[in-house]
């Protein structure tokens, strides 16, 4: 991939996670395309622009004090062949939540995500982290080991 395509894809993407962290939703409906849809983290996890716009306004103003996603590690590919072919960038990063129900603490996980980049806007996104953690960091805790 040429280096300022992929460079410039990889400043869409980082635009989009600083939106994200300051709550700016209308920048980050101008770096979602309009067929945008986003997967995971659960295999049957799917959502499309109008949702996911819908859903982080919600969270980041009602449920979250802060989202922060530390300055991702990120590297851009371009896949030729196989189901999603295209510009892709692959982000790394720790994300710590913060609530506003102060009685719940703060959570830090890793998360994992592909972003596809297409004429300047986010097309697809693939995010994997680990929900478990979130709920074990949460107080959460399923099993009772005896």
């Amino acid at each position: 991939m040429e280096s300022n395509v992929g460079q410039s894809n990889i400043d869409v993407v980082k635009r989009y996670l600083q939106a994200a962290n300051n709550k700016d939703i209308k920048t980050m409906d101008s770096l979602l395309a309009d067929d945008f849809v986003g997967y995971g983290p659960s295999y049957t996890d799917s959502i499309d622009k109008q949702s996911a716009l819908r859903n982080w306004s919600i969270i980041s103003q009602d449920y979250y004090d802060e989202v922060h996603v530390s300055d991702p590690m990120m590297i851009a590919a371009r896949l030729e062949s196989g189901a999603h072919p295209g510009d892709w960038i692959a982000a790394w990063s720790q994300v710590r939540l913060t609530y506003k129900d102060t009685a719940r603490r703060p959570v830090t996980i890793y998360a994992n995500v592909l972003y596809r980049v297409e004429n300047g806007k986010i097309a697809m996104l693939r995010r994997f982290y680990n929900e478990a953690d979130i709920q074990r960091q949460s107080g959460f805790n399923p099993i009772q080991v005896k």
